[in-house]
């Protein structure tokens, strides 16, 4: 159908998607304190996925997010894992021009990642950690992005790529205690900046 579906404040663990037929093409948004609940597979039907400032998406045990359109950023959101991973798909993302933060919660004291596989354009990155295993947490991105604003890695946080994958064109600026995994050689663009802290 051509139906849409928003989460609003107060949605937390309310919505699963998890039927693999979902064929509505009016999109999914995710608003300011709502929260997407991943399970296994989630399908969000033929449209787009757009995340605002404050949204959050949780799994409990790890997952997948299936988007039919693209993906855009409009603000910070946080990926809360209690197991295993969460896998952000592979559809284009869109930051629309603003310096994206991606907070990884990991409440656990296992490894616990967030993967972005589409292609990144339009903007900056930033990833926090947070949470008891805030240190075992990592974004790892494994598109050929583009966007042009740069990456920063805060305290605690890890920023990787895998066997591909790259930190767009911009610089990379690693805080105390951050770190970036590279996966691959060509990780980084020819002309970008890299900066470590003192202890990164």
């Amino acid at each position: 159908g051509a139906g849409a579906i928003t989460l609003k404040t107060g949605s937390v663990g309310k919505l699963q998607l998890n039927n693999s037929a979902n064929d509505f093409s009016g999109g999914v948004t995710i608003q300011s304190g709502g929260n997407l609940s991943v399970t296994g597979g989630s399908y969000l039907g033929t449209g787009n996925l757009t995340i605002n400032n404050g949204a959050a998406i949780q799994t409990l045990t790890g997952g997948s997010l299936n988007v039919g359109g693209t993906q855009s950023w409009t603000g910070d959101f946080a990926t809360v894992i209690g197991g295993g991973g969460l896998d952000m798909g592979t559809t284009a993302v869109n930051l629309n021009g603003g310096i994206r933060t991606v907070t990884v919660n990991n409440g656990t004291t296992g490894v616990r990642t967030t993967t972005v596989g589409g292609i990144i354009s339009n903007g900056g990155l930033a990833v926090l950690a947070t949470g008891t295993g805030a240190a075992k947490t990592s974004l790892i991105l494994t598109g050929a992005n583009a966007y042009a604003d740069g990456s920063t890695v805060n305290a605690n946080a890890t920023l990787a790529t895998s066997t591909t994958g790259t930190f767009g064109t911009g610089d990379v600026t690693v805080a105390d205690t951050g770190k970036l995994t590279l996966g691959n050689a060509t990780s980084f663009f020819d002309s970008a900046k890299l900066t470590f802290a003192s202890t990164s």
